[in-house]
């Protein structure tokens, strides 16, 4: 028998109900055949942190206790500073020596690792890569630029930008241009190494477009038919899907013969809580603890008079510039408010020197992409990104002083409280950390929807209950749960809170998915619901290699000369 290999393909972030759906009618015809040839399974994947650690545990093949890497933000309790950082350093799963010929392209959090036989290339377009741009062996990237060209979403989908005709046209564009791009260094690199065993790669213009057309594509979201853009976003939703379904097709063409695919997502997307996780419970959290906003609320008795609808900002208008004038909380502002007034090139310029771009198009002519990175060593993935974008961490000169604040976050919001003894300043005792923690939980809990007067939060999950006091324990001791992608809240308290736009309109769920076609896999096999930490230890088997030990999960599918798995050793 041939040495078995794999080419495991991620369509990142990409919702099951819906590609399920399209393949149904018909739209999505190069999955939908993967569909019937091979086996399916839905995977199930982490709730907190599902943004970011869902590639760290799958790549590293360990869960967020086992290496202690809860998400991208830091928070460090002496100051009170919370930052953005990169992703961990750690061996991947397929880390297996210079005797496994292995070619990993473009995976989200992955870093440049010792002993991966064959070629690495991290970031040559993928959304949030958290890692340099770099290859190895070294000039490996620079040949793929030169070759085929920059991936023009590379870093270009990060702006807010739902509102913009515009912007939702060329992110499309350029998502498009990226997704057949990557398939062209795919065929490339199967030349370079023909004898690769693994081979691992991730298309990532769902994701990019998930976070922003959302909203066309969910009928549930609350902009679906409202906003201006609703019916835009989701022709050119369905438009990138069907380009990324045309890529996975020439991927499967250009395979050997002999080869196992696997296709996946390690999770999905639904409507966006980025506004309740990072606007409105900080902003309550305030009002409750010192009793006046700093986020000044639009006319609320004519938004209720029009039947609530949802603020959708002007056209060129930035969100973050919306948010900004709406702040107020001493000099700083002053200074932000005059800059917002001066005339636009010379915002722009204090824009991009902080670091923000302020754009509302993407495309060629905007790329700032990278040159690669040819000296590797330890800390090339460092970052160390200001959060200021964010609007939680306007709050931050407010922390000290408060029982419990909301701390930056991608996803549900993250509460922590302030514990004498572990933050700098604090003034819970510790002794005192589940009362104040309970009673946290009532005021959260006790939000509504301002349009229905229904609860706004599904659930609170406590995240440091174990030892509350570990230096390296997650971020935040609470995390909560919406219901909905609500933009107001309204509490017994204060009232109501907002309404403010929405930031995205799509953010992750927990769903994802595994399609699997090869020798000896039964077409039509239903694997069920899995843990997404079962497809590491799949790869591995089904290219006939060993689980190395201490991997979470165990294979769905046998090895080459085996039976199915009957899921009797799955693990959670």
């Amino acid at each position: 028998m041939d040495t078995p290999r794999v080419a495991a393909i991620a369509i990142d972030a990409a919702e099951w109900s819906v590609v399920e759906q399209l393949m149904g009618g018909g739209k999505l015809p190069h999955l939908k055949g993967l569909a019937e040839r091979g086996a399916r399974a839905r995977l199930r994947n982490v709730e907190a942190n599902r943004s970011e650690l869902v590639w760290v545990q799958f790549l590293t093949g360990k869960n967020a206790a086992d290496h202690r890497w809860w998400g991208q933000i830091e928070f460090e309790a002496a100051t009170y500073s919370a930052y953005g950082r990169g992703t961990l350093d750690a061996s991947p799963f397929y880390a297996l020596g210079s005797g496994v010929p292995v070619v990993a392209f473009d995976l989200i959090h992955a870093v440049i690792a010792d002993d991966v036989g064959g070629d690495q290339i991290t970031a040559w377009g993928a959304h949030s890569p958290q890692y340099a741009r770099a290859s190895r062996p070294t000039g490996l990237l620079t040949e793929i630029d030169r070759r085929f060209g920059i991936n023009p979403a590379f870093g270009n989908d990060f702006d807010i930008g739902w509102y913009e005709p515009d912007y939702i046209d060329n992110l499309a564009e350029a998502c498009t241009v990226g997704a057949h791009r990557r398939i062209d260094v795919t065929g490339w690199l199967q030349q370079r190494v023909p004898d690769w065993r693994l081979f691992l790669t991730c298309m990532s213009e769902v994701h990019s477009v998930g976070h922003h057309f959302w909203h066309g594509i969910d009928d549930a979201h609350p902009l679906h038919g409202v906003a201006p853009t609703s019916e835009l976003a989701g022709a050119r939703f369905l438009s990138v899907l069907q380009a990324v379904d045309d890529a996975v097709g020439r991927f499967v063409a250009s395979l050997p013969p002999d080869a196992t695919l696997v296709v996946f997502a390690l999770h999905g997307m639904k409507p966006s809580d980025d506004v309740p996780a990072t606007v409105l419970l900080p902003e309550l959290a305030h009002r409750l603890h010192f009793g006046r906003p700093l986020l000044r609320d639009p006319d609320q008795q004519g938004w209720a008079a029009a039947g609530y609808p949802p603020v959708v900002p002007a056209r060129h208008q930035n969100w973050q510039g919306y948010m900004k004038e709406r702040f107020t909380d001493g000099p700083r502002d002053l200074l932000r408010h005059s800059l917002r007034r001066a005339p636009a090139p010379m915002y722009q310029l204090a824009r991009r020197m902080a670091g923000k771009s302020g754009r509302t198009t993407v495309g060629p002519m905007w790329s700032t992409t990278p040159p690669a990175t040819h000296v590797l060593q330890p800390g090339t993935g460092d970052v160390r990104e200001d959060l200021d974008f964010q609007v939680a961490s306007w709050y931050q000169r407010h922390w000290s002083e408060m029982r419990w604040f909301v701390v930056p976050t991608y996803g549900d919001a993250h509460a922590r409280l302030n514990i004498r003894g572990r933050e700098g300043r604090g003034v819970v005792d510790p002794a005192d950390y589940r009362k104040v923690r309970d009673e946290a939980v009532v005021t959260i809990r006790q939000c509504r929807d301002p349009r229905t007067g229904r609860p706004a939060v599904a659930d609170v999950v406590f995240l440091r209950d174990d030892d509350p006091m570990a230096p390296e324990g997650p971020d935040a001791d609470l995390m909560i749960v919406w219901k909905e992608a609500l933009d107001a809240l309204e509490h017994p308290g204060v009232g109501i809170v907002g309404p403010f736009p929405h930031a995205r309109t799509g953010s992750h769920s927990s769903n994802g998915f595994v399609l699997a076609v090869g020798p000896g896999i039964p077409a039509g096999a239903d694997l069920g619901h899995r843990s997404a930490f079962d497809l590491p230890p799949t790869i591995l088997t089904l290219a006939g290699l060993a689980v190395p030990e201490g991997m979470r999960g165990a294979p769905m599918l046998a090895g080459p000369t085996n039976s199915l798995n009957d899921g009797s050793c799955l693990r959670w």
